[in-house]
């Protein structure tokens, strides 16, 4: 995937009049990602992988944070996680394979950005000498939300 020369067309006119890319599809081992190539590359410039949360998808990035990031000169990817079957749902080791199986996808050092589940899932790639950098967007914590919940029931 990664300098595979991907074809970003032109999309819409942002507010200040710029034009941003479009993203594309494309399909890696696990799954799909969407993908915006920057319209004029940053030298060094890190790519972003971004990691939606539990009630969403990747295309909760293309609204405005996948193409703005791309504009700035960075190439941006936003995996899609496998939500498993009804008899076998996923869980959060597979939404991290998702997740870690994309950043190989992609074949460059990644600055990871999670949203919620996707902050959860950014952690647990944190040791992955592909990812250089990370910021978590309302992450869910290390430890899940079974603690939090309980402490706010019994608040």
């Amino acid at each position: 995937v990664a300098g595979a020369g991907i074809a970003a067309g032109q999309g819409p006119p942002h507010h200040d009049g710029m034009r941003l890319p479009d993203a594309v599809t494309l399909r890696f081992a696990r799954g799909a990602l969407l993908a915006w190539e920057p319209p004029a590359p940053r030298p060094r410039a890190p790519a972003v992988l971004l990691l939606h949360g539990a009630a969403a998808g990747a295309w909760v990035w293309a609204e405005g944070f996948g193409a703005r990031l791309a504009a700035a000169g960075h190439p941006v990817f936003a995996p899609g996680f496998n939500r498993g079957s009804p008899a076998a749902p996923a869980g959060l080791a597979d939404f991290a394979e998702d997740a870690r199986a994309a950043l190989a996808a992609i074949r460059r050092p990644a600055v990871l950005v999670g949203h919620s589940l996707g902050g959860l899932v950014a952690q647990r790639l944190l040791a992955d000498p592909a990812v250089i950098g990370c910021a978590l967007l309302a992450p869910v914590p290390p430890e899940g939300l079974a603690w939090s919940n309980w402490r706010l029931a019994m608040a």
